[in-house]
Order: C-alpha cells, then structure tokens, then sequence
C-alpha cells in the first residue's frame, strides 16, 4: 500500500486530477492568507488601513498561488511549494512581529 502512495505522489501526471487540484486549492488559500496576515503585520494604521488590503488582495493572491501550484508536474512538487512557501511565510511573520 505505501508503495501505491509512493507511486501515486512522484509520478508526473499528464491531466490534473481530484488530488491535485484539491492540494492546489488548499495550499493557494493557505499561503494566500499568509502572505496577507504578513501585509497586515507590516502595515502601520488603524485596523481598517490594515485589514481593507488583505479583503482585496487575498482572492487575487489565492489565483495567482493555485495558478503556481497548479502548475507544478508531480503531486510531491505541490507538496514541497506549500510547505516550503508556509515555513517561510510562518517565519517572515513571526519575524516581523517580533522586529517591528
């Protein structure tokens, strides 16, 4: 069984299936959100000079990642993006918080 999943995570796949778009989704939303949590902790205001941006920008942000993502040849490619992309997104975040 583990080698199906192997098998099934490093092949290239010539059509997007139900796994990789539903990863492209998820991982676009999650770094879409990020990137904007991170706009927000950089930006100087009130809340509403900080949080209209975000309300904007983030389904544009979301396109544009599931675009990337979606885009990628192999399911394990996906995977390694959305985890690469968070890590350092998480700890550009965490960063400023604790810089600015």
């Amino acid at each position: 069984m583990i080698k199906n999943i192997k098998k099934y995570i490093y092949e290239p796949k010539s059509n997007i299936g139900w796994g990789h778009g539903l990863l492209a989704c998820i991982g676009a939303v999650c770094c879409a959100y990020l990137t904007m949590m991170l706009f927000s902790a950089l930006m100087y205001g009130d809340y509403a000079y900080q949080i209209i941006p975000s309300i904007i920008l983030t389904p544009i942000l979301m396109t544009a990642y599931g675009l990337w993502l979606l885009f990628s040849e192999k399911i394990i490619d996906i995977l390694k993006k959305i985890s690469f992309s968070s890590i350092f997104l998480i700890i550009a975040i965490y960063l400023s918080i604790k810089v600015f």
